[in-house]
């Protein structure tokens, strides 16, 4: 899947039609949440196109979502965007966004805001992700963020929870 990253749709539908299979791989993980987790766009809207399980979890808990949200949306401005459009792409075809990981309790929400990603903090808080959701240790999206230090995803939360 990540070869395809990057690639033209043409390509990425070739190899998809020969390799597309919706099984969790040796890693644990479909081929939509490697390429959501990778911010590949192109590949996200074929796999969806063919009707990818958006809500398969690998062994940890994690769907595509969460995953993103764990590993996207980093200081490299073109690939937070890239994220934040996999995002948009999931949300639409309504993916849970309030997931809960099993093994920690956490959501996308709660990753998205530690890691500091504004704009997928934004994003999630726009599809209603819940702000109140505690994870295995009672903390909120707030709590991560203020672990993390993103004092802007702390002023974004704390204005939404009093709303």
């Amino acid at each position: 899947v990540l070869m395809c990253c990057g690639g033209n749709v043409i390509d990425i539908s070739t190899f998809l039609n020969q390799h597309f299979d919706d099984e969790l791989s040796t890693d644990d993980n479909t081929a939509l949440m490697v390429a959501a987790k990778n911010g590949c766009v192109e590949i996200v809207k074929e796999l969806l196109k063919r009707k990818a399980d958006i809500h398969a979890t690998n062994l940890e808990g994690h769907n595509a979502l969460t995953l993103l949200c764990r590993h996207g949306g980093s200081e490299d401005e073109d690939f937070g965007k890239q994220c934040f459009e996999v995002a948009k792409l999931l949300l639409k075809k309504e993916i849970n966004v309030d997931h809960v990981i099993s093994d920690t309790g956490e959501t996308a929400l709660m990753m998205a805001a530690y890691r500091g990603h504004v704009n997928l903090v934004k994003l999630l808080i726009k599809w209603k992700a819940d702000v109140f959701l505690n994870d295995r240790k009672l903390l909120i999206a707030y709590d991560h963020a203020r672990a993390g230090r993103r004092s802007e995803v702390e002023d974004m939360l704390l204005e939404e929870m009093g709303r």
